[in-house]
């Protein structure tokens, strides 16, 4: 395989949109044609750009997730199935009281709000959201916060 200093725009761009949809860098770089080394050097240098391209691609497959689960959960609403209509109600309306949660809680932390971020961003961002202000947006949260404490010292946790 010949080497490229760089990649072009186009080979950038689908490397992210692989990327995000949760390819790993060797099948990434099976499909682009070169080696896995290669592709980890031109993401280094493209620094600015691949981060561009990558929370493009994420939330553009966000985007995408998002209205094929909630494409199953209208058809699950409308069918025969009443326990799956109802489970499938309470999903949608959950969600979206889960993300209204979010952005309040986002509000009263002074926090900046995560739209539009990649999930380096978004795990960064939620690491210095205070633990509590992250309970009180999910308090369904509040037991497995407890329980993943008392497991830490177990054996069976690490």
């Amino acid at each position: 395989m010949p080497k490229r200093a760089s990649p072009t725009p186009e080979q950038l761009e689908i490397a992210a949109k692989w990327r995000a949809q949760g390819l790993y860098w060797e099948g990434i770089a099976k499909e682009l044609k070169c080696h896995a080394s290669t592709l980890r050097r031109w993401i280094r240098k493209a620094g600015k750009d691949w981060e561009a391209a990558l929370k493009k691609a994420e939330a553009e497959y966000l985007g995408e997730v998002s209205a094929e689960a909630l494409t199953t959960l209208r058809k699950q609403i409308h069918g025969k199935d009443e326990k799956a209509a109802r489970d499938a109600s309470a999903k949608v309306l959950s969600t979206r009281t889960s993300r209204d949660r979010v952005a309040k809680a986002s509000k009263e932390s002074a926090a900046p709000a995560p739209s539009g971020m990649t999930v380096t961003q978004l795990e960064d961002f939620l690491l210095e959201v205070p633990h509590e202000t992250l309970l009180a947006a999910f308090p369904e949260c509040r037991s497995a916060a407890r329980t993943s404490r008392t497991n830490q010292g177990s054996p069976s946790a690490n």
